[in-house]
């Protein structure tokens, strides 16, 4: 089951409106900012009361390190990176990932995919201590990274959170309702 353009529009918007409206409900995030090129996300922005950053870069990441400079400018003491296509996120995983952080002067919580590759949240502590490399397999390199540079880690798993719409596949997943367990990993 193929979606088309618009549909994939009508998702995607979906899914930021639900996305916010989870992390407004956490009660636990100080504020949201939304890094986009699309004029539609800074309306969104605009209307939510929420802060915006016109995108910069050409790629995720280097968008990721345009509002990782921001929040360091503006003494943020840490970031939750969120993607958009994660159906099933509950109040409860942003604040369990929120709540692996606390006291820890420098740290990184790690959220993956069902299948350990790819990275569904990423909290970084002070901001700045990682380069981002999401994309293929960025489970492991981010992994890597705290390792390489001796820091802190934590790994955040749960069903809900493991969940992304990569594929066709998990977009049929996602509309039937079918949410593959997650055992992987211990919650904590």
């Amino acid at each position: 089951h193929e979606i088309d353009q618009q549909q994939r529009e009508s998702l995607a918007s979906n899914l930021l409106r639900r996305t916010l409206g989870i992390l407004k409900s956490s009660s636990c995030v100080d504020d949201i900012l939304l890094v986009s090129r699309d004029a539609r996300v800074r309306s969104i922005a605009k209307m939510e009361d929420l802060l915006f950053l016109q995108e910069q870069g050409i790629d995720l990441n280097q968008a990721l390190e345009q509002a990782t400079r921001w929040s360091i400018d503006q003494r943020y003491s840490s970031i939750l990176i969120l993607p958009l296509d994660i159906p099933f996120l509950t109040k409860e995983d942003i604040r369990s990932t929120i709540k692996m952080a606390s006291g820890k002067a420098e740290v990184i919580v790690i959220a993956p995919d069902h299948e350990m590759k790819g990275t569904n949240a990423l909290l970084v502590k002070p901001p700045g201590i990682l380069q981002y490399q999401f994309g293929w397999e960025s489970f492991y390199r981010h992994w890597q990274q705290t390792l390489d540079r001796h820091i802190e880690n934590k790994i955040y798993c749960s069903t809900e959170i493991s969940f992304d719409l990569d594929s066709p596949a998990q977009y049929r997943s996602m509309v039937q309702g079918n949410l593959p367990e997650f055992d992987l990993c211990q919650k904590p």
